[in-house]
């Protein structure tokens, strides 16, 4: 959710930059450059010398003054194509995880981590409507998740010989 708000937001700004600010700042710039510019002009044609504030450099350093962001929108706007990256990163291909308790012990330790990859769940999962079937095995403790179409029979292979998943759990002596 924070991800998610840090994108709108930066977002906005990034908008903000491309559509309205940059186009104030080129439009003050452009006016003091011509404006500084026929101040320089006038007072030559009144033979006063110009001083060095009307220099073809100085107005130049002006000019890039006036173009330069602010450093909020510096910080903002240029953050969203990094946090545009890691949202669609995080949402579509590959996720950290931190394992919050020992339910997967011996496997997994409590604290471990891990990356999901959403990628293969999003390309599984086009054409067919996914239905999680558990499957009790002969021994009581060992689940095996399997994903198919809704009502697809999977088989499995124990010491009794195949049967068909469902609810049919034996005891395994």
């Amino acid at each position: 959710l924070l991800l998610f708000i840090l994108l709108l937001v930066t977002g906005a700004f990034w908008i903000a930059e491309k559509f309205r600010f940059s186009r104030q700042r080129i439009a003050a710039a452009n006016a003091a450059g011509n404006a500084l510019r026929a101040r320089r002009d006038e007072l030559r044609k009144q033979g006063i010398a110009p001083d060095a504030s009307l220099s073809d450099e100085q107005i130049a350093a002006t000019r890039e003054r006036l173009l330069r962001q602010p450093w909020w929108l510096e910080w903002t706007a240029g953050l969203f194509p990094v946090i545009a990256f890691v949202f669609l990163l995080r949402s579509f291909v590959a996720e950290p995880f931190k394992i919050p308790s020992g339910s997967m012990l011996p496997t997994l330790e409590s604290g471990d981590l891990i990356l999901v990859n959403k990628a293969m769940l999003i390309l599984e999962s086009l054409g067919r409507e996914l239905d999680p079937n558990f499957v009790a095995c002969a021994n009581r403790h060992a689940v095996d998740r399997h994903r198919g179409r809704t009502g697809e029979p999977r088989p499995v292979e124990d010491d009794l010989g195949p049967r068909r998943h469902g609810l049919d759990v034996h005891s395994a002596d």
